[in-house]
């Protein structure tokens, strides 16, 4: 890989995979984080990055905080996009589908902001596409690093802790997909360069009590036992088809749910 690819959000979940990956092929990378640390470019504003000849951006910057700060991530975008890029990979998100529907979820489908997540996501995947880029919409990236305040996270840092596990609900139903076929995705996106919304998604979804009881079975626990908060009134359901991606990347899912949490429960 000869082109110089810029990451912003390095010190993140996904920016740290990434780098370990093109680390092992060898490829041409700067890494940026608004965070200080020795491992990464620290950089104030991710607007301030200048890119140098055939470089390619992957936009993972973007906080999840988003209920009063959205705009300036927009005018970080906006800025970002007038630059000479060769090419644009934006991570957004398959929460943009909303919970309300049991239906696969396509690219093509009409996406309504329900909240200011949502709102910064669509108008930075807008933006993104304008200037001919691609956009990663992520299912529920899981693996080694996640942060513990996500589902699989809490499940695992509480077992791990010989702890009953206390989340919120278990009857929310999600796509997750396992990190290493996340960082697969985007190197061929890297060399194929779509300029499209592709779901990156597992292709099956999962409650939260099924993933308990895989991990119980990965395990060999003979019982859990848990501390639901409540119980949802109204189901919550993401499926997403990701046969999109399947064809114009040439790249599927390699780790089934079992396969994943039995790597990510081993990897401590």
């Amino acid at each position: 890989m000869h082109q110089n690819i810029f990451i912003t959000g390095a010190s993140g979940f996904i920016g740290k995979a990434l780098i370990k990956e093109f680390i092992r092929r060898r490829f041409n990378f700067k890494a940026y984080s608004r965070k200080k640390t020795n491992h990464f470019n620290f950089v104030g504003k991710y607007s301030d990055i200048t890119p140098v000849k055939n470089s390619i951006l992957i936009h993972l910057a973007q906080s999840n905080k988003s209920s009063k700060n959205y705009k300036s991530e927009i005018e970080t975008m906006n800025t970002l996009m007038k630059k000479n890029w060769e090419h644009i990979i934006f991570a957004s998100s398959t929460k943009l589908y909303g919970d309300k529907t049991s239906k696969p979820h396509k690219e093509n489908e009409k996406i309504n902001s329900y909240d200011n997540y949502t709102k910064m996501k669509k108008l930075s995947e807008q933006i993104v596409l304008k200037k001919g880029g691609t956009v990663f919409r992520l299912s529920n990236v899981y693996g080694s690093g996640v942060n513990k305040k996500t589902v699989i996270g809490l499940i695992k840092n509480n077992i791990l802790r010989r702890r009953k596990i206390i989340l919120r609900e278990v009857q929310s139903v999600r796509d997750f997909i396992f990190i290493e076929d996340v960082i697969r995705a985007f190197i061929k996106a890297l060399q194929i360069k779509p300029k499209k919304i592709l779901n990156i998604s597992y292709g099956s979804s999962y409650s939260i009590e099924e993933v308990v009881k895989i991990t119980q079975k990965i395990l060999k626990l003979e019982t859990i036992k848990f501390q639901i908060k409540q119980k949802l009134k109204k189901n919550s359901i993401i499926f997403v088809d990701n046969n999109k991606a399947k064809t114009i990347l040439r790249w599927k899912p390699k780790y089934t749910i079992s396969k994943g949490l039995e790597k990510f429960f081993n990897n401590r």
